[in-house]
């Protein structure tokens, strides 16, 4: 009978220690909660930044802004941009000269819209408003990604040539070259005339192309450097087709 009291002792001695173990855990378990929550508020971590960090990212949206069409040069040099969200960008903010200066010879004027890198929609959203020549002048900034292309006027006074040379000809040619344009005539009389660059519809192929009937009008701003243009003239006079072939280049 005297081990019945020994074995109640034993009993209440199991549990005092697991009541200890359990409360010991317990004030291990917040102590670990508090030093994670201290950490993650005040360390950097290597993988992405500190908290303070991930959360500006979260608040900024990202812009790509183009050199040129990346349609046209896919090798285009670029700038990419993070604004915050809910600001408002204007020509002020947007002429930012690590971009502004990559054309040698070269003025930029603004920006066009390009597309939605997600989408891939062409159209201008509504937190862009443009001009009457669809330049951007201001911007609010969306979570969602946009992306633009510079817009360049040629500086003739630094900056290479254009030359003209007609490759063969059914039908006269004469060019002039401008500080803003080229300027191509085919010999009038003939019942239509349809022009063309590189294959395409000259008014599709280079931006601002414009065609008049024999005349066709070619942006300098828009050519590319270095690059020869095939230019068409396909004439039409009492059923007989006739053609010219014209290269225009800007060189420096």
């Amino acid at each position: 009978m005297r081990k019945q009291p020994r074995a109640y002792s034993s009993i209440l001695l199991f549990f005092a220690i697991r009541a200890f173990s359990a409360r010991r855990a317990l004030f291990a378990a917040t102590v670990l909660v508090f030093s994670v929550a201290l950490f993650s508020c005040s360390a950097d971590f290597s993988f992405g930044g500190s908290v303070s960090e991930a959360l500006a990212e979260d608040l900024t949206s990202r812009y790509v802004f183009y050199a040129l069409n990346p349609d046209d040069d896919s090798e285009t040099e670029y700038v990419e941009k993070a604004f915050s969200i809910g600001s408002t960008l204007d020509m002020t903010t947007l002429s930012f000269s690590d971009i502004s200066n990559l054309r040698t010879g070269y003025t930029f004027t603004g920006w066009k819209y390009y597309r939605n890198p997600v989408t891939l929609s062409t159209e201008v959203p509504d937190t862009c408003t443009v001009d009457e020549d669809e330049l951007v002048t201001a911007i609010t900034v969306t979570p969602s990604p946009e992306s633009f292309v510079a817009v360049w006027t040629l500086s003739y006074d630094d900056y290479g040539t254009v030359s003209v040379t007609i490759v063969s000809s059914d039908i006269g040619i004469t060019s002039t070259t401008g500080s803003t344009a080229v300027i191509l005539q085919a010999d009038s009389g003939y019942e239509s005339y349809s022009w063309f660059i590189d294959g395409k519809e000259a008014t599709e192929a280079v931006s601002g192309t414009s065609q008049e009937s024999e005349t066709l009008t070619i942006p300098t701003a828009s050519l590319v450097s270095g690059y020869v243009y095939q230019v068409t003239v396909v004439a039409v006079k009492n059923g007989i087709t006739y053609s010219a072939q014209v290269q225009v280049e800007v060189s420096e």
